[in-house]
């Protein structure tokens, strides 16, 4: 499931609890309806009005010149979850939905669409709501996963990446998710596809018909960047959207000090530190590795919660 679809999940998953209300809300698509027209429900309704869906589309220049509304294919496809349905099977190939093929493959493929945009516009509305609920300290979560595609071949970008949790390469993509958590709550916000940037570890290149003013193929581009190039940008674009966040949680995998030293402009960040030989750290009149800092501190005795701390200075930094 991709994070617009998640977003909108917890979001209904938060303001329904009860299930029955769930199913009522999933069933405004009503197929079976002689007429082919949508049935929205009274909460769906609600939704759209108090977000301004239609405005935020426009905003994020997902509008069409002809032919359905963006809205209503939109939510079609991301209420599909709640309805136990397929797209393949209850839309593209039922003959009773108000689309055809052609209109929703046009509508997921097209590079003009500023996903990332409506995403970020629906997470500042959101965030803001979620925000008063809660007195905890706020934080920015930065995950790197893997998305197999094993059965695919022609997929644009495909690529063999390794995937650190089964340490084996596989088939798909790299997935950079940065997402804000109360300590109750986690909502995506913005997330990066990534294939590989050597060309010999990708089965798949960018397709050559692809506009390049386009958003897609900037998305495309960022596909073949370095994964610590696109964490600072990230960052960066949505605190200056207002998202309320004191830290940023990350894995050892971007405790580089480089990279620290670019986020610690906008926020502050608790990371592991990596054990390498290629880190230093100054402390105590010297450069020395993680493992050095570690053998020199005092650590408290019995099983205190912090066992030990030391102050220490990155290069080119803190």
């Amino acid at each position: 499931m991709d994070p617009l679809s998640l977003f909108i999940m917890l979001y209904i998953t938060f303001e329904h609890e009860n299930k029955g209300e769930r199913i009522h809300m999933a069933s405004f698509a009503a197929y079976e309806n002689d007429s082919g027209q949508n049935i929205k429900s009274n909460r769906l309704t609600q939704f759209l009005k108090e977000f301004n869906l239609g405005t935020i589309l426009n905003r994020s220049r997902i509008r069409k010149t002809q032919g359905h509304s963006t809205k209503d294919i939109l939510f079609d496809l991301l209420i599909l979850p709640f309805m136990g349905k397929n797209l393949y099977h209850d839309i593209i190939n039922n003959p009773e939905s108000p689309y055809g093929k052609d209109a929703i493959y046009e509508f997921l493929k097209c590079e003009k669409f500023n996903w990332r945009n409506l995403l970020l516009l629906i997470s500042v509305k959101v965030v803001s709501f979620i925000d008063t609920l809660s007195s905890r300290d706020k934080v920015l979560v930065l995950d790197d996963s893997t998305l197999s595609r094993s059965r695919s071949k022609k997929v644009e970008l495909l690529a063999r990446v390794f995937d650190y949790s089964d340490e084996k390469y596989l088939r798909g993509y790299r997935f950079l998710s940065l997402c804000w958590s109360d300590g109750t709550s986690l909502l995506p916000l913005d997330f990066a596809l990534l294939s590989s940037r050597k060309h010999r570890n990708r089965y798949q290149d960018i397709k050559k018909n692809v506009d390049k003013r386009s958003c897609g193929y900037k998305r495309r581009q960022e596909a073949l960047s370095k994964s610590t190039d696109l964490v600072e940008p990230m960052v960066n674009r949505l605190l200056s959207r207002g998202i309320n966040a004191k830290h940023l949680l990350m894995d050892s995998g971007y405790a580089w000090p480089k990279l620290i030293n670019k986020l610690r402009k906008h926020i502050h960040v608790i990371c592991m530190a990596r054990k390498t030989c290629k880190i230093h750290y100054y402390y105590h009149g010297r450069w020395r590795s993680v493992n050095d800092v570690y053998r020199l501190v005092k650590k408290r005795p019995g099983r205190a919660r912090i066992l030990s701390n030391a102050l220490v200075t990155l290069k080119g930094g803190e």
